[in-house]
């Protein structure tokens, strides 16, 4: 008899699907791609659980504690029961059933420290003085510079850049700003705390228009007027100290992830709606930044045949693309005009071009 059934090794909270073959006094474990990867014989099989309709049985392996596996379908219970007569007596031992208690106390734990880190990722960058906010990223932003390539600063292309920074600030006298532009083909952006803005050449070398660039970094912006940067250190800060209470706990590293995604999920919404206020207020459209989402949303559908490394922070910790290009496609009219001069852009695309002096 071939029954499906799910499997756990112990060493993840993972199944496997499997198939399980009983055949007079053996029983032969395979994988989905039909390879037997254990065999047993019919004793060495205990009973850990049994519904009371008998359309589940859980079975576990004499002298191995973690293994299990899960059957799940209509009269399981006496169907496998013909051939393994021990799974209509008694459920033994009762550790999963400890574990699943033991299991929920450590989630009930992490729960109560994750609200108290969220609340303290709002309240410690109120705390922090602008210059030391401003030098701490500084040093964070010009060492990720140092790392990733370079700084790229010829004459007329850093002209066009604060340019486009002062246009996109005039009604922002309160955001002190500093911008640097990568020598690194990544098509990205980031901020750090203190107004620290770190374009990528990729990005401007990707974008169809100023106006595109504007618009990443009006959302960058976002995130230096919700303070996320110093929010998301504050938070990583705060999971690294109680994930370390329960180091090796898998519950603990799917907990940390999930936190971390729903915070930076928030956070991309909040500075994309800043984004836009921003551009408007600047005389922007914030149509070409809907482009920008276009890519990567090309991108993430055709993750196979593309460079992962381009594309990989959006993937994880950002809503959906094409969701953000119709957001910033529904924005509404403004009157707009053009942020750089042909010349001004090509000398902004320009900048790495390490084939011209500097």
């Amino acid at each position: 008899m071939r029954v499906s059934a799910r499997f756990f090794d112990g060493s993840s909270l993972e199944a496997k699907d499997i198939h399980v073959v009983f055949s007079g006094g053996r029983v032969d474990l395979f994988d989905t791609q039909d390879v037997c990867f254990s065999d047993y014989t019919n004793d060495d099989f205990i009973l850990r659980y049994a519904d009371k309709y008998g359309d589940r049985i859980d079975l576990g392996v004499v002298g191995e504690k973690d293994i299990r596996i899960i059957f799940e379908a209509t009269g399981i219970r006496s169907l496998v029961g013909g051939f393994l007569p021990q799974v209509e007596g008694a459920v033994h031992g009762d550790d999963w059933k400890a574990a699943t208690i033991v299991s929920a106390g450590l989630v009930g734990i992490i729960l109560v420290l994750g609200i108290l880190v969220w609340q303290l990722e709002r309240i410690v960058p109120a705390l922090v003085p602008d210059d030391t906010a401003r030098n701490f990223g500084a040093g964070l932003a010009d060492g990720y510079v140092e790392l990733l390539g370079g700084r790229c600063s010829s004459g007329a292309g850093e002209e066009a850049l604060q340019k486009m920074v002062a246009r996109l600030t005039k009604n922002n006298t309160e955001l002190d700003l500093r911008v640097q532009v990568v020598n690194h083909e990544l098509s990205n952006a980031f901020a750090m705390p203190g107004g620290q803005v770190v374009l990528f050449d990729g990005l401007i070398q990707e974008a169809s228009s100023a106006e595109e660039v504007a618009g990443v970094l009006a959302h960058e912006i976002g995130h230096e007027k919700y303070k996320h940067a110093m929010r998301g250190i504050t938070r990583s800060i705060g999971i690294d100290i109680f994930g370390s209470i329960f180091a090796g706990s898998e519950v603990t590293e799917i907990s940390k992830q999930l936190i971390i995604l729903g915070h930076s999920r928030s956070m991309e919404t909040e500075a994309d709606q800043i984004a836009i206020k921003i551009l408007q207020s600047a005389e922007i459209s914030p149509i070409p930044l809907a482009g920008f989402f276009d890519r990567v949303s090309e991108a993430e559908s055709n993750v196979v045949d593309i460079d992962l490394a381009k594309v990989a922070s959006f993937f994880s910790t950002h809503p959906e693309s094409h969701v953000r290009a119709e957001t910033m496609r529904n924005a509404g009219g403004t009157t707009v005009r053009p942020v750089l001069s042909k010349a001004e852009w090509q000398a902004m695309k320009s900048m790495c071009d390490t084939s011209k002096p500097r």
